[in-house]
């Protein structure tokens, strides 16, 4: 995925971090937490991963974080709300880490899912989960995650695939709790 800013520069950013977990090898396509298990149980496949992004010369790697939360992780993993909490700030400094390991020039995104990926049955795909949710029940949903991962500090919070206008204008008001974030929001059409 690319797109082309006002100096017409393309950015190249990563993509598909959990066909490329599994191509090495695990098995998280069935998995809850997708991709983020390897924040709890499989940092050597995430790092070689975020290795092989940085050495394509991608300008931006996304954490594994799409379809993790501190709920997810405490309900699949029996971590405590601080343990879950920690795993998702070390996500940014997974990232980064490998980014200076390689003296690499690249950014590092916070990937946020939106709700529906944490219902595991592709509704983040159709949205079908929008009506019956409220802009604040959205905005609370997503806080705490957005809380963590901007303290970690990455260049970039990357909203993806976001099903519905009602998510996504939660969203751009959740960010204005965040002045200093700077972020993006994709979206999945219809």
């Amino acid at each position: 995925m690319s797109y082309t800013t006002k100096n017409d520069k393309v950015i190249l950013i990563d993509g598909g971090l959990g066909t490329t977990l599994h191509e090495y090898g695990l098995a998280i396509l069935d998995d809850p937490l997708w991709s983020g298990r390897t924040l709890v149980n499989a940092q050597e496949q995430l790092v070689k991963a975020h290795r092989a992004f940085v050495q394509a010369k991608c300008d931006i790697i996304s954490t594994a974080t799409y379809q993790v939360t501190v709920d997810s992780l405490m309900k699949h993993h029996q971590l405590s709300h601080e343990q879950a909490e920690e795993i998702i700030f070390n996500s940014v400094k997974i990232a980064q880490n490998v980014i200076d390991e390689e003296r690499a020039q690249c950014s590092v995104a916070g990937s946020i899912g939106p709700y529906g990926a944490m219902l595991c049955d592709g509704s983040e795909f159709n949205g079908w989960y929008t009506d019956s949710m409220t802009i604040e029940k959205f905005k609370d949903w997503h806080r705490p995650r957005l809380a963590i991962l901007a303290r970690a500090e990455p260049t970039f919070i990357a909203f993806e695939t976001i099903p519905s206008k009602k998510e996504a204008e939660a969203l751009a008001e959740l960010l204005r709790e965040f002045p200093n974030v700077k972020a993006w929001l994709s979206f999945n059409c219809q």
